[in-house]
């Protein structure tokens, strides 16, 4: 009897920790839903050195709050050493008003590229917003600015609504 109750303690036991587990875990997959969309890339050679860039729109939900990011990466086949590229995305209304940007960020050394978001938090869902950024390839003798495409337009989300 001792046995039974052993091990009806030790099947308990495990079953709650799989409940908390659960518990603890099943609502960060309602936390967050976004969708990102992004735009044509364009490719360029300067100072030996290959680079591709391009926009993306992200729109979401996280904890309830909408948001926009508006997203500009630059990428490369080779290794770059410090600073050969960078990016500064910017998010704009459907009316092309600037809701969010971010100024020059650079490469660091030995990566192949880089990624960054302007963020835009008092996000409604409308009007809806684009990626519009631009990347800086270093030519040998000074950067080249390089605008990118724009990245398709979003409103909101289209995933189904987390909260």
């Amino acid at each position: 009897m001792m046995k039974n109750n052993l091990a009806i303690q030790a099947v308990k036991s495990f079953l709650c920790g799989i409940i908390i587990s659960c518990i603890s875990v099943c609502p960060l997959s309602y936390v967050f839903a976004g969708s990102a969309s992004s735009g044509p890339s364009t490719s360029k050679t300067y100072g030996g050195y290959s680079y591709k860039g391009y926009n993306t729109t992200y729109t979401g939900m996280l904890y309830g709050s909408k948001f926009a990011r508006g997203g500009t990466t630059i990428t490369s086949t080779d290794v770059l050493p410090a600073g050969y590229g960078g990016v500064s995305p910017k998010l704009r209304d459907s009316s092309g008003n600037v809701v969010a940007s971010s100024g020059w960020t650079y490469t660091s050394s030995g990566s192949s590229g880089i990624s960054i978001t302007a963020n835009y938090n008092n996000f409604s869902g409308t009007p809806a917003v684009y990626s519009c950024g631009s990347m800086r390839c270093w030519s040998g003798s000074g950067y080249v600015t390089v605008t990118l495409d724009n990245a398709p337009t979003l409103s909101d989300y289209t995933e189904g609504n987390p909260t």
